[in-house]
């Protein structure tokens, strides 16, 4: 939620170097898992807000106090950061090592994004789980 994309680009850009002499040009992949997986938050904001605006949708997800952002980060809903869509990615990599590398750039994101929302809060602060999230919400 507050990672900055630029750490997100310079670590996954750090293991596609890492990776390059197994899987060549198919590292950039690292990066579609590591840094364009976020593509999510623009999702929910123009769903929840009806607002195209990348930088309204930048600002919602960045600047709000940790308070605010807890408050409104409870019914968050980031497709792209559930166990659902790891489940799946994961499957796929079994069958296609493009798969696998968009992958492991995903689960590098949920690592820094992890730390990331401990050291803030202590606590993961999005919903985990489609599942979950209707449960909760009694979609």
């Amino acid at each position: 939620m507050k990672m900055k994309i630029w750490v997100h680009t310079v670590v996954s850009s750090i293991i596609a170097l890492l990776l390059y002499p197994v899987f060549n040009w198919k590292v950039l992949l690292v990066l579609v898992g590591g840094v364009l997986i976020d593509a999510d938050h623009y999702l929910y904001t123009i769903i929840k807000f009806k607002n195209l605006s990348i930088a309204d949708s930048y600002n919602f997800h960045r600047d709000n106090t940790i308070q605010k952002k807890f408050k409104k980060i409870k019914d968050i809903l980031l497709i792209f950061h559930t166990i659902e869509f790891l489940i799946i990615m994961t499957i796929l990599s079994f069958y296609s090592d493009i798969f696998l590398i968009i992958t492991l750039g995903i689960i590098l994101h949920y690592l820094l994004d992890f730390i990331d929302q401990y050291s803030i809060a202590g606590h993961i602060m999005i919903t985990p789980s489609i599942a979950y999230w209707l449960i909760k919400n009694n979609k």
